[in-house]
């Protein structure tokens, strides 16, 4: 079943591979979900394309339905047929889809005000009969909250920061140059992300070991570059591979450098991309739970993820309200980052979307 469930799941998958290659390049990231997206909303609207035939003549050669006296007017109908219909589904997968986004937050956040007697019922209510601040109040007196949430904010953090500096480079090198090996390099350094984290995490665990990198922030960091990194890459690759090259030619006739262009020219232009994998990789450093418990044992060296599990949740009791109420609080600069930075986030994932 797991099988199954899996495959259906990539098959099906869509956001990621769209916000990070569009399918490419030249199709090689491509998927069924990608290919029917784009057939399906290439005209911008959510009808068809035009009819395979009109007039009586091909597909090809039938001229745009609002110079087509025959068929215009069926053709109107159809699209406002269509509307409304497609309203109507496009209504209903959205409140189905932000219940099941939004349900599992407001349940969240309504535990973290509940007593403990009305946790553990048989029968659970929508709202609490006697709401309580208590686990807020005692959130920072217990498990060094204030503790983990710096050492969260310096590892994910740095992790960020140094992921995007080294995707940069590499992301230049891969859409400004042309070299040998250039292609498969990009494509090996993409396919370490096929592997589970858990077998990554295998290979690292004794690396860093060797390293003396154990129990520290740097080997936390550098596990998140390693993890970040490709992702991040590519992402910044399918920007700079639409920054029009004449620019840089203009800069390079001017005797300009190679590291002048890319810093005084190409960022500023690229500033959203940027953004974007910072927010990804610090997105996903502060919510991983996987490396910082294995790479991180010491106390006052834990991040959020494991400080969360360790003190709320056992084998014979767990404090759900207390576990709710650090995980909204544990939660808030990841939601205070994305709601400045927004508005670059998106433009980052939509870069490369239309080709000129």
């Amino acid at each position: 079943i797991v099988t199954i469930l899996g495959a259906m799941g990539n098959l099906q998958a869509f956001d990621v591979i769209y916000a990070l290659t569009q399918g490419g390049p030249i199709k090689a990231t491509t998927m069924l979900s990608i290919e029917v997206y784009k057939q399906a909303f290439r005209t911008g609207t959510w009808a068809p394309p035009a009819p395979w035939v009109c007039c009586g003549s091909s597909r090809s050669r039938c001229p745009p339905p609002s110079t087509c006296a025959s068929c215009s007017g069926a053709r109107t109908d159809m699209l406002k047929l269509l509307t409304w219909r497609a309203r109507v589904v496009f209504w209903a997968a959205f409140v189905l889809l932000a219940g099941f986004l939004f349900l599992p937050l407001l349940w969240m956040g309504i535990t973290s005000i509940k007593p403990e007697s009305e946790v553990f019922v048989r029968i659970p209510t929508l709202l609490p009969q006697a709401g309580t601040w208590v686990n807020y109040a005692n959130l920072f007196s217990r498990g060094d909250m204030l503790l983990q949430l710096r050492n969260s904010l310096i590892t994910a953090g740095g992790g960020a920061i140094l992921t995007v500096v080294l995707a940069t480079y590499a992301a230049y090198s891969f859409a400004k140059f042309r070299y040998r090996g250039r292609k498969p390099l990009m494509f090996l350094m993409l396919s370490a992300q096929m592997f589970p984290f858990a077998m990554m995490l295998i290979s690292l665990y004794p690396l860093l070991q060797w390293a003396g990198l154990l129990n520290t922030h740097i080997g936390l960091i550098v596990a998140y570059i390693i993890l970040a990194l490709p992702s991040g890459t590519y992402m910044l690759y399918s920007y700079f591979v639409n920054i029009p090259t004449e620019i840089i030619e203009a800069a390079r006739a001017d005797g300009a450098g190679e590291l002048f262009i890319l810093h005084r020219i190409v960022l500023p232009l690229a500033m959203p991309a940027l953004v974007t994998v910072g927010l990804y990789s610090f997105m996903w450093a502060w919510n991983d739970l996987l490396f910082s418990l294995t790479l991180v044992t010491k106390p006052e060296l834990r991040t959020v993820g494991p400080g969360l599990l360790l003190n709320y949740i056992g084998e014979s009791k767990s404090d759900w309200g207390g576990a709710m109420a650090a995980s909204i609080v544990s939660s808030l600069p990841v939601v205070i980052g994305f709601a400045f930075l927004q508005r670059f986030f998106i433009q980052g994932l939509t870069a490369g979307a239309v080709k000129s």
